[in-house]
C-alpha cells in the first residue's frame, strides 16, 4: 500500500469482520482508479462539490475510518494488473471479471448501470445486437474491453466500421462525433450519456435510447486485492451502503446528481445479500 500505510500494533477489532488481529494493516488513504471520466459516476469538479455519485459514495464511508479517497485516472487495460501489483485500492467491476481475477469484492453492488445507445435523432437505429452494429460506425473508447464476439467485431474492424475514440475525456467527446457523421453509435452507460448530451452544444442532435441488451440494471461491485486488507474494506464498504441506504442518504447522493433510485441497491439486494 506504499507510503500512505501504518502498520498498527497490538489487538484491534477489525470492525464488520468480527475478529480480533494482532497486525491491522491501516490506511489513511485509499485510491480508487477508473478508466476515465464517466460523470455522474466518476466527475471532474473543480469545486470538488460534484466528484461524481460513486466516489461520494465510498468517501463518505470511507470517511467513517478517518480515510480519504483519491482518484486516479488509468488505461482500462491496465486496471487489473494495478489493483494486483501498485497503490491502486479500488476498482469498480462487474461479476464476470471479479470472478476471473478473484479479487476481493463488496456483496452489494456500489452501483447498478443501465445501458444505452446514443444516436443522431435523424438516423434510425434499433439496437439488437452484434449484427444491428456490424450496419453503423461504432465509436468505441480505446482500450475499452467488451464480451467475445463484441471484441471480435472491435478487432477485426478498426479503422473500417468501428472507430476508436481516444483521451481521457474520450466519452465526453461521444456527441459531437455523432452529430458530425464521424461515428454513428456509441454504447455506454445511460446516466453519462444522457449527461454528457444535456450538456453538449450538440443536444438538439443527438438522443438516447435505453437497451436491455446487456441485461436490465447490471450491477457494479467494489473490487479489492484479494487479501486480509481488501476483504476488511470490502466489509467496510458493504457495512456503509447498507447504512446509507437506510438512512435515505443514498438516495440523497443519487439526487444530487438527478439520477433516480434505479441506479442505487434497494432493501431486497440487502435482504438477499446477508439474510
Amino acid at each position: 500500500m506504499g507510503s500512505k500505510i501504518v502498520l498498527r500494533l497490538g489487538l484491534v477489532v477489525a470492525s464488520n469482520i468480527g475478529f480480533l488481529t494482532p497486525n491491522t494493516v491501516w490506511a489513511d488513504t485509499l485510491t480508487f482508479s477508473h478508466n476515465g471520466l464517466l460523470c455522474p459516476i466518476v466527475c471532474d469538479s473543480p469545486e470538488g462539490s460534484r466528484n461524481g455519485y460513486v466516489l461520494d459514495i465510498l468517501s463518505e464511508i470511507a470517511a467513517k475510518y478517518e480515510t480519504k479517497v483519491k482518484f486516479q485516472i488509468l488505461p482500462k487495460t491496465r486496471l487489473a494488473r494495478e489493483l494486483k501489483k501498485s497503490d491502486t485500492d479500488i476498482l469498480l467491476l462487474p461479476s464476470v471479471p471479479l470472478k476471473k481475477y478473484g479479487f476481493a469484492a463488496t456483496k452489494l453492488p456500489i452501483v447498478y448501470y443501465s445501458m444505452a445507445v446514443m444516436r443522431r435523432k435523424n438516423f434510425p437505429f434499433k439496437f439488437t445486437g452484434l449484427d444491428s452494429l456490424k450496419k453503423v460506425k461504432w465509436g468505441v473508447v480505446s482500450g475499452e474491453k467488451w464480451r467475445g464476439k463484441y471484441q471480435a467485431h472491435i478487432e477485426e474492424n478498426k479503422g473500417i466500421s468501428v472507430v476508436e475514440i481516444f483521451g481521457s475525456k474520450a466519452y465526453d467527446r461521444a456527441s459531437e462525433l455523432i452529430a458530425r457523421k464521424r461515428i454513428d453509435v456509441e454504447i455506454s452507460v445511460f446516466q453519462m450519456l444522457d449527461l454528457n448530451r444535456k450538456n453538449s452544444r450538440f443536444a438538439e442532435d443527438v438522443t438516447v435510447d435505453r437497451t436491455n441488451v446487456f441485461g436490465n440494471r447490471v450491477p457494479i461491485h467494489a473490487a479489492f486485492k484479494n487479501n486480509d486488507f481488501g476483504k476488511l474494506w470490502a466489509n467496510r464498504i458493504d457495512s456503509g451502503l447498507r447504512e446509507l441506504r437506510k438512512s435515505g442518504r443514498l438516495k440523497q447522493i443519487f439526487s444530487k446528481y438527478d439520477v433516480g433510485d434505479e441506479a442505487g441497491i434497494s432493501a431486497a439486494d440487502v435482504e438477499k445479500a446477508f439474510n
